[in-house]
């Protein structure tokens, strides 16, 4: 197996939504295992972790303020009923990229981006810094370049 050899840049993303809450978004590439050699070098199979960070303006931080923080096993997000779209006005992808060094000796630019595609929020929940609690949907594109 290779090895990752660093991580050569990153970017937080942002999302800005209609109720006027900006999220932080990080994506960091936890792993990568090589898979079947190919021609053009080995598969890449990427571990990454993505976290996400809410800032609501004061009004929305008041209506939640009473409500206890979400449930550590999760068990909100089924709880459809509790849930409303907000819509995304804008956003800046969040990237992470690093080199690899395959066993086939060559070295790879592996890269993650996210994008950010559909927002969703409960006012029955806050979170640990007292915003209503956010769900995203995201779309992930990899990429893996020949490194320098």
């Amino acid at each position: 197996m290779g090895k990752k050899n660093m991580i050569t840049r990153g970017k937080i993303g942002h999302v800005k939504l209609s109720d006027e809450t900006v999220i932080s978004m990080r994506v960091t590439i936890a792993d990568i295992r090589e898979g079947m050699q190919k021609p053009v070098g080995p598969d890449l199979h990427i571990a990454h972790n993505i976290i996400i960070a809410a800032d609501s303006p004061k009004p929305l931080k008041d209506k939640v303020i009473e409500k206890p923080s979400s449930p550590p096993d999760s068990s909100h997000i089924q709880n459809l009923e509790i849930w409303e779209i907000i819509d995304i006005i804008e956003f800046e992808n969040a990237f992470d990229e690093c080199q690899y060094t395959a066993t086939d000796g060559h070295t790879y630019s592996v890269i993650i981006e996210i994008e950010p595609t559909i927002a969703a929020r409960t006012l029955e929940y806050r979170d640990d810094l007292g915003n209503p609690v956010y769900y995203l949907r995201w779309g992930t594109k990899i990429l893996t370049k020949m490194g320098e």
